[in-house]
């Protein structure tokens, strides 16, 4: 788990009252229970209310857990829904908002060394105040208009950089009477810190551009009040709650100037910053600099919202096509000759790392195979459609499993990056005469089952995984009467959590199987097969999965 908070997520509390929790890992729990990541206290809320995961993608999904009210996204009910930008989902009666952070390390979109330095100083008194102080002051219906007309100007500019200038540029507009405009970024974890600039500051016509200078204590102001803030050097009797500051140095003279939040993250704010004559110092013009800053703002979060939802529909179709190709290599329309068999293949995230395979081998035997690759997603879906390969290829060829087992393995050691594994079993058998060979490398054992509930296992760790060393691989013969059930999995099944917090094991799953075959004897593979998925999602405590599944079962039918 990393030190530092990933995420952050805005509650807002049926009362109205704002509070903030950190998320620090990729998978938060959010309910009324104690042990939930992030605790919401109301009887609305269920134990484990919801699941909030992030994606190989950095998407972020929201899950509802059955919980008793649900889960609405933008006053949506919803199941599960991968959150955008700028949405908010609702749990109960609370109100939550989920804000990505961005590193503070992020550079300045120019180059450091084409942005000037722009100096902070501080001499001579002022007041700062900010529209909170004073009564709300009228604007001119011209300049609303020139601010809507500024706003759809932005929607329409493509590059960011461009659209951060033209917000500066907006500022020094004659009709504006701002005499310097610039964006600066504030850290908030080393506030001693000279803000950074962002993008040329832009100077009007005829302003001594050496006269261009922050105030660190309107500055100051801006991170404690985290709002619009306005401050003038001209001697006047400051509105009740205002802050006396210094304004400026002596060789600057008499000017006013406004900071206002353009973004604000955890560690860092962006912020506009004007100066003006001292006459333009009045809080109309502290409104009107504020709703330009505000056009910009609700801009930006158009163009968030049109990248990501562009990224997601990019995201989206390559996973259809990813999920497709690997539906294809899930075996279909197979049929034995003795042998009644059924597969079920389901990944975590869209593709997995789970490969099960049923292929008829030259000599007659059939070859059922499951692996699993280290992790999920399309890193592992890469490497479980190289798995899929290879064993075609081994077993055109004709080769026996300890052939194919040893090919795969020097395959993997060579290629696969250091603490990436496989873990995979493969059996053949013989349909007419139910004699069979099984080769294991690190999976969970091969289960064969009787009709009167009894499990042998085979070849329990036996050899180590795929990819770690070369490894000489010797099979394990065995025979399989009629109606005996073959059982091959993946770990995505013994290592659910049940209710009680346990996981249900290797034996847990036999057990059950043992006990559906001894109550149904006369369920065909693929019935039990659904059994077995089903019993999985009802004990299941709700969470998404946090592995891929994968499960083979087969019957001998010779008698």
């Amino acid at each position: 788990m990393p030190d530092q908070p990933i995420a952050y997520v805005q509650i807002k509390d049926p009362e109205g009252k704002l509070s903030r929790a950190p998320v620090f890992s990729d998978r938060v729990i959010i309910g009324r229970s104690t042990k939930a990541d992030i605790q919401l206290p109301r009887e609305s809320i269920s134990r484990n209310h919801a699941e909030l995961a992030r994606d190989p993608f950095g998407r972020w999904i929201i899950r509802d857990l059955d919980s008793r009210s649900g889960v609405k996204v933008n006053d949506e009910v919803v199941k599960q829904a991968v959150l955008r930008f700028g949405d908010r989902f609702e749990l109960g009666r609370y109100e939550l908002k989920l804000w990505n952070l961005r590193p503070i390390s992020e550079k300045p979109r120019q180059s450091a060394a084409t942005l000037p330095e722009i100096p902070v100083n501080d001499t001579n008194q002022a007041s700062v105040s900010s529209l909170a102080d004073v009564e709300p002051p009228k604007i001119d219906t011209m300049h609303l208009t020139t601010l809507t007309e500024f706003g759809q100007r932005l929607v329409d500019i493509e590059n960011p950089d461009e659209r951060l200038r033209t917000l500066c540029r907006f500022m020094v507009r004659k009709d504006f009477h701002c005499l310097a405009a610039m964006a600066l970024r504030l850290d908030k974890r080393n506030p001693n810190d000279p803000p950074q600039v962002l993008c040329e500051p832009q100077i009007a016509l005829g302003f001594d551009r050496d006269a261009s200078y922050v105030s660190r204590s309107l500055i100051r102001a801006i991170r404690t009040t985290r709002s619009p803030v306005l401050a003038n050097n001209i001697s006047v009797t400051p509105p009740p709650g205002t802050i006396e500051m210094s304004m400026a140095p002596e060789s600057v003279g008499r000017m006013a100037a406004v900071a206002c939040p353009i973004a604000d993250e955890e560690n860092s704010m962006d912020v506009l910053y004007a100066v003006l004559p001292p006459e333009y110092g009045t809080p109309e013009w502290l409104a009107i600099i504020a709703l330009a800053a505000t056009q910009y703002q609700q801009a930006e979060s158009i163009w968030t919202a049109r990248h990501e939802a562009q990224s997601n529909a990019a995201i989206e179709q390559d996973l259809r096509s990813a999920r497709k190709i690997q539906e294809r290599i899930v075996p279909r329309d197979i049929t034995v000759a003795n042998v009644d068999f059924s597969v079920a293949f389901q990944p975590c995230e869209w593709v997995g790392g789970d490969y099960v395979d049923v292929v008829p081998m030259k000599d007659g035997r059939v070859f059922f195979g499951i692996a699993d690759v280290a992790g999920h997603g399309l890193p592992s879906a890469l490497i479980a459609l190289t798995l899929h390969s290879m064993v075609h290829t081994y077993l055109r060829n004709n080769a026996d499993l300890t052939t194919l087992m040893t090919g795969i393995n020097e395959h993997l050691c060579e290629y696969l990056e250091s603490g990436t594994f496989v873990t995979m079993v493969c059996v053949a058998l013989d349909p007419a005469t139910g004699a069979l060979e099984c080769v294991n490398a690190g999976h969970p054992p091969v289960a064969i089952i009787t009709p009167d509930g009894e499990v042998r296992s085979l070849q329990v760790a036996e050899h180590h995984p795929l990819g770690v060393q070369p490894t000489t691989f010797t099979p394990q013969l065995d025979r399989m009467a009629s109606s005996h059930l073959l059982a091959m999995y993946s770990d995505g099944l013994t290592e659910v959590q049940m209710g009680n917090g346990k996981l249900l094991g290797v034996e847990g799953v036999n057990k059950f199987l043992a006990t559906t075959i001894c109550t149904s004897p006369k369920l065909t593979a693929a019935e039990i097969a659904a059994c077995v998925m089903k019993h999985i999602g009802e004990l299941e405590t709700n969470l998404l999965p946090e592995d891929d599944r994968s499960f083979l079962v087969a019957k001998w039918t010779q008698g």
